[in-house]
């Protein structure tokens, strides 16, 4: 009967368990070195607004002449959801909502579409017409957190000073 060889099956153990350590070490800075590091998601707005301007004009006629006819060419755009206008004497602008759900690659296009669409018909606007004038980066946001410390002052005055700032 050949006996048991404590100090070989210590070795191997220890030596396995030396490898498990140091893949699972291993693996974790890998996996670290990989994880994100934007502070904020990304995400995208299906939203683009345009504005005209037509000096000397009614709000009637740049309703009529101008953005309607702007609303008539983006309401053929895929994943349309709704189109709203306003009109003023002199200018105009409206609000272009697409569905949601889109990718950015997707509404990047939508836009390219719809920039392309109203420089086809950009011709045929009233002379005297400039713009439309086109933004679609709402996404683009930054954000600032203040803090405050007066520990001379009640939670209530600290409060109030911080209304003020913002």
């Amino acid at each position: 009967m050949s006996g048991f060889n404590l100090s070989a099956w210590a070795v191997t153990h220890r030596a396995m368990v030396v490898f498990l350590m140091l893949a699972t070490l291993i693996g974790g800075v890998y996996s670290f070195n990989k994880l994100g590091r934007m502070e904020d998601p990304q995400f995208t707005i299906p939203l683009m607004s345009a504005v005209v301007v037509w000096p000397g004009a009614s709000a009637d006629q740049v309703q009529n002449q101008v953005l309607n006819r702007l609303e008539q060419e983006l309401q053929e755009l895929d994943g349309f959801e709704s189109v709203q206008s306003f009109s003023r004497q002199g200018y105009g602008g409206l609000k272009l909502v697409m569905r949601g759900g889109l990718g950015k690659a997707k509404l990047d296009q939508t836009w390219y579409q719809a920039r392309k669409k109203i420089n086809d018909i950009r011709e045929e606007l009233p002379a005297g017409v400039r713009g439309p004038y086109f933004n679609d980066e709402y996404s683009d946001v930054y954000a600032a957190l203040y803090t405050l410390q007066a520990p001379e002052l009640t939670t209530a005055e600290l409060n109030d000073t911080a209304n003020q700032i913002k």
